[in-house]
């Protein structure tokens, strides 16, 4: 689905931002980088008025106190309750049992009685007064709106029930990823548009509930009329959801700093989508994987360069693609065509192919490694495959 975000007065989005949302969208950046003023304008936005929209924001989604005071069911935390209870309440043998009580009330039969018999003296004839109750008014105005949320207190104290908004933001979001887990698992209102927009679920999440909370709402975007939005800064959600569109948000220096997305498909160096490099682009982080990824497809790319003769060495045995890598390597450096770095004064063996050995076939030392050194191999890589890409040209 295509849709344009609008620029915004008084906001990070400066320009307008044309977007293409799948069934599950991730919006990953580093933080005051736009996205949540991103998600914010998705959520307003004209094109999803026939959404039920639930927005999970990073904090406060416990009622404000000037809602608790009006209406509290307009917070999120509550229309999500209220999207699961709402089939509950739909249950006839509830609510007729509700309207079936109040009309067989002897004070409601007193009631209207002795009304009717006023009328009739007043000279009405042809008309009765009557009281009921509506099921849809019962269940929107009377049940639904008028559920408080509470927590059950099992610690040994005089504390019984905590109300929603008063207990810790851990726990609170806790209770929202079980309420989603929920949702999916019943397959609650499956024939209704609903658009999930949940800001940082990984909050305050231990890694193997941040797994089951994202299973829970990918399935969810399986559905036919459901979409699901996230906005994360955990490189675990990245390799989670590698397969779905996941876009980077950042600031753009050369828009004066506006709030810009990039959708990170297989244009990388590595071709192919790999968490390890979306990670590396986005929140720059220089992983051993992205580092092997980057090293495999410099050695699988080696073959066409011929700038050295394949001579046996001394004993006479033909040298392997690593010696030839580094022969190859030690010559762009000698020409000029990059800087880089070698663990001998004669250059034969450079760091990065150094550092290979190391993490394939791993010690104590290596599992400490300086992510600083990982980090100048990875960019001598980058700066190889480039040079190499450019001389196939």
């Amino acid at each position: 689905m295509k849709v344009t975000i609008p620029k915004e007065k008084d906001s990070s989005i400066t320009e307008d931002i044309p977007l293409k949302l799948a069934k599950y969208t991730i919006f990953a950046g580093e933080n005051n980088s736009g996205k949540s003023n991103l998600i914010k304008a998705i959520n307003d936005h004209d094109d999803f008025e026939s959404y039920n929209r639930i927005f999970i924001p990073a904090e406060n989604i416990q009622p404000q106190d000037k809602e608790a005071k009006t209406s509290v069911v307009s917070t999120d935390f509550f229309k999500l309750l209220k999207l699961i209870l709402k089939p509950i309440f739909d249950k006839d043998e509830i609510l007729n049992g509700l309207v079936k009580r109040f009309d067989n009330l002897d004070e409601k039969k007193e009631f209207i009685t002795t009304v009717n018999k006023t009328l009739k003296d007043f000279g009405v004839e042809n008309h009765e007064f009557d009281v009921k109750i509506s099921k849809e008014e019962f269940e929107e105005s009377l049940i639904v709106k008028k559920i408080k949320g509470f927590v059950r207190d099992l610690y040994k104290t005089d504390v019984t029930d905590v109300d929603f908004e008063n207990i810790g933001m851990g726990t609170r979001r806790l209770i929202v990823a079980a309420l989603i887990r929920y949702y999916e698992e019943k397959k609650i209102n499956e024939g209704e548009k609903v658009m999930i927009l949940f800001e940082e679920p990984e909050a305050y999440l231990h890694p193997k509930l941040k797994k089951e909370l994202y299973k829970s709402l990918f399935r969810l975007s399986t559905r036919e009329n459901t979409r699901v939005l996230i906005t994360t800064h955990d490189p675990y959600f990245i390799e989670l959801g590698r397969g779905q569109y996941i876009y980077r948000v950042f600031r753009d220096t050369k828009k004066k700093d506006a709030t810009t997305v990039k959708l990170m498909e297989s244009d990388g160096l590595l071709g192919y989508k790999s968490e390890s490099e979306i990670n590396y682009l986005i929140f720059g982080i220089p992983s051993k994987t992205y580092f092997i990824e980057l090293y495999e497809t410099l050695l699988g790319e080696s073959d066409f360069t011929n700038d050295y003769e394949e001579k046996d060495d001394e004993k006479n045995e033909k040298r392997s693609k690593y010696s030839k890598l580094n022969q190859w390597i030690k010559t762009q450096e000698a020409e000029g065509k990059i800087k880089i770095e070698f663990k001998d004064e004669k250059k034969d063996n450079p760091k990065i192919s150094n550092l290979r050995h190391k993490l394939t076939h791993p010690t104590e030392k290596t599992a400490s490694m300086p992510e600083e050194e990982i980090n100048n191999r990875i960019k001598e890589l980058k700066d190889l495959l480039q040079v190499m890409r450019a001389k196939r040209k």
